[in-house]
């Protein structure tokens, strides 16, 4: 049974879409029978995410771009596509990255480069291009993906945490810059989900992990993905420059 699209002619572009959060922030809204532009720089698992989509919703609008976020380059020729196509984009989400395990004094130049570029260059570069196009609409939502190291630090995270961090600077003052357009900024800081990203992590650490939680488990991207989700509707239409916290209790 085919799915019933709304919208069609506006999308949400979502970065680091092929797995993790940024997957399951995409089939959230295909669910919703929204329109998508998947973005990651795997083209087979870029694929594979689509199939797995259009098998979820035979019907949905669901395009695909091969960008790496680590070169300047690719973003700015993925935000001249959507510009030269004329393509509504009401929404945006950026959460690809990795994340840099290793104390400072080992980290070398070109990691802390790297992460840089992909952690907070590429969501300026990003904020700046979209902010551009949603001026034209008066209307946009733009969402980040933070992490609750930000706040409450990591030892041999230094430089994740930092990059990390300057994310809700991003977002405060984007948010005073674009609000009169009727344009929102805000951001999630997931704890420890079940993402790849922690896929190295031994189930003794995730143990220890879940204990920390006042919920005590892990979370799974779908939690994400439902919050990222109501940022993005208007049922969220009076909320911006916010850092909100997805960690099932970490921190208290």
């Amino acid at each position: 049974m085919g799915c019933r699209l709304i919208n069609a002619a506006s999308y949400t572009l979502i970065t680091g879409a092929s797995s993790g959060i940024g997957y399951a922030i995409a089939r959230n809204l295909v669910r919703q029978h929204k329109a998508v532009i998947l973005v990651a720089r795997n083209t087979e698992k870029l694929n594979m995410a689509q199939a797995q989509l259009l098998e979820l919703c035979p019907d949905a609008h669901i395009l695909t771009e091969v960008v790496d976020l680590s070169d300047s380059a690719q973003i700015k020729r993925l935000l001249s596509f959507i510009s030269q196509q004329k393509i509504n984009l009401e929404g945006v989400v950026h959460c690809a990255g990795d994340m840099l395990e290793a104390p400072l004094m080992m980290s070398r130049d070109i990691q802390i480069d790297q992460q840089y570029q992909i952690h907070l260059k590429s969501a300026l570069l990003l904020c700046q291009g979209v902010s551009k196009l949603m001026l034209r609409k008066k209307y946009g939502s733009i969402v980040l993906v933070s992490s609750v190291v930000a706040e409450q630090g990591g030892s041999g995270q230094v430089v994740y945490a930092s990059m990390k961090a300057a994310i809700k600077g991003l977002v405060t003052s984007l948010a005073q810059e674009l609000g009169s357009y009727n344009i929102r900024v805000n951001a999630l800081a997931p704890g420890v989900i079940e993402t790849p990203l922690i896929a190295h992590f031994d189930d003794e650490k995730k143990q220890q992990l879940s204990q920390r939680t006042a919920l005590k488990r892990l979370g799974e991207a779908e939690d994400i993905a439902n919050v990222a989700a109501f940022l993005l509707a208007s049922q969220s239409a009076y909320i911006t420059g916010q850092t909100i916290a997805v960690d099932g209790g970490l921190r208290l």
